[in-house]
Formats: C-alpha cells, sequence, structure tokens
C-alpha cells in the first residue's frame, strides 16, 4: 500500500446484543460519520476514502477496537479496504 493511498475501510463488529448494537451503532455515526448498519450479526460499515499510511491504519484498529469495548460490548470482528480511483 502507498503512503497516502485513499482507501475506504469497511468494518465488521460482532454483536453485543440489540441494545449494544444500536449503541455502537450511533456512536460510530455521532463520532466519524461512518455509514454504519445494523444487522441480526452485529454492526458493519464503511469510512469514507480516507488517505492513510501504515501506522494510521494501526492507529483507526485500535481506536475501533476501543470502541466496541467501550459501547455496546462489541467485539471488533475485522476490516478490508478498497482503494478509491474516482471523486470522494
Amino acid at each position: 500500500m502507498a503512503e497516502g493511498a485513499k482507501l475506504r475501510l469497511e468494518f465488521v463488529y460482532e454483536t453485543g446484543g440489540e441494545v449494544g448494537d444500536q449503541q455502537l451503532a450511533e456512536y460510530l455515526r455521532r463520532e466519524k460519520s461512518y455509514d454504519v448498519v445494523v444487522e441480526g450479526a452485529g454492526v458493519s460499515g464503511s469510512t469514507a476514502p480516507t488517505p492513510v499510511g501504515p501506522q494510521a491504519l494501526d492507529e483507526w484498529v485500535a481506536w475501533m477496537v476501543i470502541a466496541g469495548h467501550d459501547n455496546g460490548g462489541c467485539a471488533f470482528d475485522g476490516w478490508t479496504a478498497t482503494v478509491s480511483t474516482g471523486p470522494d
């Protein structure tokens, strides 16, 4: 990955129960303006295309783990990235 490449990060959390999932979704929308969906299996969503490098990505993952732990007990279950080649 090139330093500063624009990536759209898609993420998934394992369910923290109905109340926990809603709490986490609201937090991610409010704090980061992420596009978030609450489903039967948990919470999923994506970021806007953002320039990130390895250190920024590590910091983002750490933030997401803490966000799940502190907001509903949802376990951060992973992420994928797609390179943005078009307009934001």
